[in-house]
């Protein structure tokens, strides 16, 4: 994370874009912008053997993947 956020806060432009934000702000009584950074880290473990399978059959070059993957979501 610390290598991380220096690297993401330039390429997009953070600290430019909120300055904006905070002039257009307060030249705007009623109709307000906002910009919001969340930072999080968590673990994941995964246990157990997930295989997969690929098969390309001849006849049409049709290709399926089949996995026991779980998915984890947000």
């Amino acid at each position: 994370m610390g290598e991380m956020m220096p690297r993401f806060l330039k390429s997009t432009e953070y600290r430019e874009r909120r300055a904006e934000i905070i002039s257009y702000n307060k030249e705007h009584r009623w109709r307000k912008r906002g910009l919001g950074l969340c930072i999080m880290e968590y673990q994941i473990g995964y246990f157990g053997q997930y295989p997969a399978t690929v098969a390309i059959y001849h006849s049409d070059g049709t290709v399926v993947v089949s996995h026991g993957g779980i998915e984890m979501g947000q």
